[in-house]
């Protein structure tokens, strides 16, 4: 038991080796907001995060030590004098509000002077730097914790009352479906390009994202979605989520076999007027490309950590005139966008289904099992269990 003063979070100290730490409890600065994390989800970057050395190129060893996640909803626990006290929509908070939080990048300081920085994109900084954090004093301090100390920069969304906290911990992987689904839709209609009403969409990869994919696929008025994943119970919840069709890759191993299959399902054969590939494996970018139809539109966003490289034909890019399109986590309106359409449409799709299993942070070992052997759909910490 920690006590008033202090609370325990998941520690990263070097890749691989990890476990649960105490810390001083810290008041907020003038500007910022501590908040006490009710739920946080595990992510299927975060085994490659706390596991690999340098997942991704920009976190070197000055990331370290580093509390993970970023993926939670929280309630606030204490406010700074000069904290703004309304969330990016101008709603008023209050100590007590279920909130969200974007985060990303938001947590690493840009340096201002690189090209991204200089043309208006600071949140692609070429050399950022991690926030200097009460608690940690460098790395990142994030969401597998009793409590998540938050800068007044970062941006802050407070959630309806009657949002189920096992849906709202979703936000952050549905802004990244939002994201997909808002770059998707910048093809040419008048070319018949891009996303958008009617439209045969082509979902690969029945996980979190692809579920979450194929709720924004009705949303967004497709006139059919195909789901291609695996096993039954995943793509059972794609159908309950919106899917027309599925086609799993245990009963069709061979991706030829599964390339017709998706063809036989679209107008004459042609293939999916969108593809979004979210499987994350090697073969399912080539094999996204031979589902998709002439000038249609591929969106990649299955590999947010460098997972090798697999042989592509550019010629197929190039003779079916494919708008090629990648996607790398999502940003502050991708955020807001979701909240809005988890709010307007949590009672009518039942995102909290998605979550199935939950975990306290003494159990951080066995969450991370759970997720990468595929025995949950979304996995979850409860930091106070």
């Amino acid at each position: 038991m920690t006590s008033n003063s202090s609370f325990r979070a998941l520690t990263v100290s070097e890749p691989g080796i990890f476990g649960v730490q105490e810390y001083e409890k810290p008041h907020p600065a003038p500007k910022d907001v501590l908040l006490k994390i009710e739920m946080t989800g595990v992510c299927g970057t975060d085994p490659h995060i706390i596991y690999d050395r340098k997942p991704i190129p920009w976190m070197t060893e000055k990331f370290y030590p580093f509390i993970p996640g970023h993926e939670f909803v929280a309630r606030i626990e204490e406010m700074g004098q000069d904290f703004a006290k309304v969330d990016v929509e101008g709603k008023p908070l209050k100590v007590g509000d279920v909130v969200a939080v974007c985060v990303e990048d938001m947590d690493s300081a840009p340096c201002g002077k690189c090209y991204y920085c200089a043309t208006g994109f600071p949140v692609f900084c070429a050399n950022k730097e991690p926030r200097d954090y009460s608690i940690l004093k460098k790395g990142w301090q994030r969401s597998w914790a009793e409590f998540r100390y938050t800068h007044g920069i970062e941006a802050i969304y407070k959630l309806s009352d009657d949002l189920p906290l096992e849906a709202a911990v979703l936000l952050e992987p549905l802004s990244i479906a939002a994201s997909a689904f808002g770059r998707a839709s910048m093809g040419a209609s008048w070319l018949f390009q891009g996303m958008g009403p009617g439209k045969v969409v082509v979902i690969q990869g029945s996980g979190p994202i692809g579920v979450l994919l194929t709720a924004m696929s009705k949303i967004c008025g497709a006139g059919k979605t195909i789901v291609v994943g695996a096993p039954d119970n995943r793509l059972a919840l794609c159908r309950e989520f919106g899917a027309d069709e599925t086609i799993s890759i245990e009963k069709f191993p061979d991706p030829a076999t599964r390339i017709a299959a998706v063809k036989e399902l679209t107008p004459f054969g042609q293939g999916a007027d969108v593809v979004f590939e979210a499987a994350g494996v090697t073969g399912a970018f080539s094999e996204g490309i031979g589902m998709i139809r002439d000038k249609g539109t591929f969106v990649e966003l299955g590999h947010f950590t460098d997972r090798g490289s697999e042989p592509v034909n550019p010629f197929l890019l190039c003779s079916k005139n494919v708008n090629l399109l990648g996607v790398y986590g999502g940003l502050p309106p991708d955020f807001l966008w979701a909240k809005r359409v988890m709010e307007r449409y949590h009672r009518e799709i039942p995102f909290e289904r998605i979550v199935t299993h939950k975990f306290g942070l003494d159990e951080t070992e066995q969450a991370l099992k759970a997720m990468r052997k595929m025995e949950s759909m979304k996995t979850v910490i409860i930091p106070s269990k």
